[in-house]
């Protein structure tokens, strides 16, 4: 079911077997969100869980003491095949594009072709951002950009089933078919607010490929992943050789393998855990200028991975905790596929998480908790909590449809001692009591409120970020 690599620097046996260590832990040890005081900790293991979410593969490097100390994949490319997934099974990055092409914007940037805090108007040459009374006084930078404050729009991207004809850049940007997602505008004052904006780094790649006048896979190529070692890294829409298939929440593939994405800069790469663990140290090693080949003059990486403004990101990378637990994060979502990475560079540990399912992102969440857990890293352990005991009378009081305030309805009914929640794309939650009116689901940590309308007619909840009302009871 699974191969394994000691990595890179694992030259004798002594160092293959430690490094053969963290694949058994990692199997027996994943994590729910929350643990209940009162119960029990689950004993997960790696293939259950997969089993659980419908994953069919999985693919993980760890990095330990400064090196990528460990490599393994999991399970199958593929739900109907038997061919399994290895260390050079690539996935699609998804937003983890974003991280990549932010060092390479930034690697012209060490290069004096492009600037952080100069209007990008003065740059883009075929191409020009749409008239707007928002930059007047406040102009769309390169840092902006990529810290997610030029008040672009465009969230993401849903890329395109099988046979779909693919646009091109100059279409993506100004929202014509065959593209099929809006134009690429500023409605907001650059810099007022963070908003994530799939379509402010498709402005990125024009503005790299104006500024070199080569294509952008070329750039990235000579920039990014030949200095960096990543050699099973892909650039573009299509699936590469060695490459994974998607899989719905269900558990069933995707329509012709994967959807693509020409929205290359923001979600349309390629590549493998242990390539992402290389750019990962590269990153590190000039943040902390420690004599190492980095990609980026140490100041640039201290800027990308230092928080703009208020908020948690940096440039390309979310930033989060400071000292020895400042670490740097991105995760990605394609139809299928779902990848993880986190870095801390002081501490020298770090983490790629890859899988081809959309149940992944739990998964993925688990297997974080894994290492955090084995690994003693500062963060990403499960909170705690107390689960309590309610009549099957209380819990069936609870239970019915509910209609959502984003358009679907959920289905709740008693199950066991808890509740269990049903969605229209087939997923199901455990909730558990902490209360009599608020729920927790301990895989994922999310919360569950219950309110009674104070005209008695009916009760309403609050889940997920959204407000639903019961519009059907269930059967007594």
């Amino acid at each position: 079911m699974t191969c394994a690599s000691a990595g890179a620097d694992a030259v004798d046996g002594k160092q293959e077997s430690i490094a053969d260590e963290p694949g058994a832990a990692f199997e027996r040890a994943l994590l729910p969100a929350v643990l209940f005081d009162n119960r029990p900790t689950p004993e997960w293991t790696l293939p259950a869980r997969m089993v659980r979410h419908h994953v069919p593969g999985v693919s993980i490097a760890l990095i330990e003491d400064g090196r990528i100390a460990w490599t393994q994949g999991y399970g199958t490319i593929r739900s109907d095949s038997g061919t399994a997934v290895n260390t050079t099974t690539r996935f699609q990055a998804a937003s983890l594009a974003k991280l990549m092409t932010a060092v390479a914007a930034l690697r012209l940037v060490d290069r004096g072709d492009l600037q952080l805090d100069q209007d990008v108007e003065r740059k883009l040459v075929s191409w020009k951002i749409p008239a707007n009374p928002f930059t007047a006084n406040s102009p769309v930078t390169l840092r902006r950009l990529l810290a997610h404050r030029a008040g672009t729009t465009v969230r993401g991207f849903r890329g395109y089933g099988e046979g779909e004809a693919l646009p091109d850049l100059r279409h993506i940007l100004a929202g014509q078919p065959p593209a099929n997602s809006p134009a690429v505008i500023v409605d907001a004052a650059p810099d007022s607010a963070e908003r994530y904006s799939g379509g402010g780094y498709q402005v990125v790649q024009q503005l790299v490929e104006d500024v070199t006048a080569r294509p952008f896979a070329e750039v990235v190529h000579r920039r990014v992943l030949a200095p960096a070692g990543m050699s099973l890294t892909v650039v573009g829409p299509e699936p590469p050789a060695m490459s994974a298939c998607g899989h719905g929440h269900d558990g069933a593939p995707v329509a012709g393998c994967a959807h693509r994405y020409p929205e290359t800069a923001a979600a349309g790469w390629w590549t493998t855990p242990d390539d992402l663990a290389r750019l990962m140290l590269s990153l590190s090693h000039a943040y902390l200028d420690d004599g190492n080949d980095g990609l980026l003059a140490s100041a640039t990486a201290r800027t990308m991975l230092t928080p703009v403004a208020d908020s948690h990101m940096g440039l390309g990378p979310g930033v989060h905790g400071s000292g020895e637990s400042l670490h740097f994060d991105h995760a990605g979502w394609n139809r299928g596929f779902r990848a993880r990475l986190l870095m801390y560079p002081r501490l020298g540990k770090g983490i790629v998480v890859m899988a081809n399912g959309d149940g992944g992102d739990v998964l993925i969440e688990e297997i974080v908790r894994a290492a955090a857990r084995i690994h003693q890293w500062p963060d990403f352990q499960p909170t705690r909590r107390t689960v309590a005991t309610l009549t099957p009378a209380a819990l069936a009081a609870r239970a019915g449809e509910y209609a959502m305030d984003a358009g679907f309805v959920l289905s709740i009914e008693p199950w066991e001692n808890h509740l269990r929640v049903r969605t229209p794309r087939g997923t199901e939650h455990a909730f558990h009591p902490l209360d009599g009116d608020r729920f927790v689901d301990p895989e994922e940590g999310a919360e569950l409120r219950f309110q009674a309308l104070p005209d008695g007619s009916g009760a309403t909840l609050s889940l997920w970020g959204m407000q639903g009302r019961r519009i059907t009871r269930a059967n007594p």
